[in-house]
């Protein structure tokens, strides 16, 4: 009985954690780049990661979360190769990522806070 207790209190705690973090379980898309490439940003809650399209290759790689402070890292990429301009956007778009300290929610828009500035991201549309 009191294992069954226990299991049932850690479970509703996780459940109450993924929920209460609005990003988790959906794609985003960076509104604003300076090379026009596209880059994608999703959340796993189940395995603390994050993953997504960063100009030329995929990433992924792990998430802390607590109230409005979020930390992403260390994060990993493919290694395929692509335009210069893309990848200089590539690797300055995941040393952001990198240096997320915390970010808002404004409707559709997730915005990450860094030091070297915001990176804003929209909701995706699901396809259907």
């Amino acid at each position: 009985m009191k294992k069954a207790v226990l299991t049932l209190g850690l479970f509703l705690m996780f459940n109450a954690n993924v929920s209460a973090q609005p990003f988790v379980g959906k794609e985003f898309r960076l509104t604003e780049s300076s090379a026009n490439v596209e880059a994608t940003l999703a959340f796993d809650a189940q395995e603390h990661r994050v993953y997504g399209f960063s100009g030329v290759n995929r990433y992924f790689g792990s998430y802390q979360w607590e109230k409005n402070e979020l930390r992403l890292g260390p994060l990993a990429s493919t290694m395929m190769a692509g335009p210069p301009e893309a990848m200089e956007f590539e690797a300055d778009y995941l040393k952001k990522l990198h240096s997320v300290t915390s970010y808002q929610l404004q409707g559709d828009r997730l915005i990450l806070k860094t030091p070297e500035g915001d990176l804003v991201f929209q909701l995706e549309t699901p396809k259907s």
